[in-house]
């Protein structure tokens, strides 16, 4: 994995983890989710197809682009057990939500944090997600930008790589934007966040 600005993912669990990947420095990034004794345990029990899943993804990843591994927009909060493989369409989206995060990190924000990724239908609604939440499809994510400026990341953003998303909004504790691209053939529309109507 090449390029040198710093790409991490925020993972939450009972514990919180940052992966970093920086300068394809995947050894580091393994030693850490190692670390974390929760994740490591649900690796090593295998209990549930996406745990063997990611077994494997970590001993080979997948990468979804040059900067991110497909598993890394796997996860969402606190809901390892009832997470699930992406299907094959998910997986195809999420190299979309990843060639789009890797924009955002080159123009606007040096440093992109995933909170949540592609979700199975029973971790959407465990989370209190929509009915018809794009994270199901593997095209959403949400997003946080540390040591950047948000006011400033917002413009960017929407002056620089506002090209197939459909969705963009601050969640309700504004701790993290949510960030959604558009479907097969939608056209997108207005988005308020960047001051369009």
């Amino acid at each position: 994995m090449k390029g040198a600005t710093a790409i991490s993912v925020l993972l939450l669990f009972p514990l919180v983890v940052q992966v970093g990947c920086a300068k394809g420095d995947r050894e580091r990034k393994l030693d850490m989710l190692e670390n974390n004794k929760e994740f490591a345990r649900f690796i090593e029990q295998g209990k549930t197809p996406y745990a063997r899943w990611l077994k494997r993804q970590l001993a080979n990843p997948d990468p979804a682009s040059e900067g991110w591994d497909l598993w890394q927009l796997t996860f969402s909060a606190n809901h390892l057990e009832k997470q699930e493989v992406p299907p094959v369409q998910a997986r195809a989206n999420l190299r979309l939500v990843a060639r789009k995060l890797e924009q955002i990190e080159r123009l606007c924000a040096p440093t992109v944090w995933v909170h949540s990724g592609y979700r199975s239908p029973t971790v959407n609604n465990g989370v209190g997600g929509v009915r018809h939440s794009r994270h199901m499809e593997g095209l959403a994510a949400d997003l946080s930008f540390p040591g950047s400026e948000a006011s400033a990341v917002k413009k960017c953003i929407c002056k620089r790589a506002r090209a197939g998303i459909c969705e963009m909004y601050v969640h309700k504790d504004r701790h993290y934007i949510h960030m959604g691209l558009c479907r097969y053939l939608e056209k997108p529309g207005p988005l308020k966040w960047c001051g369009e109507k």
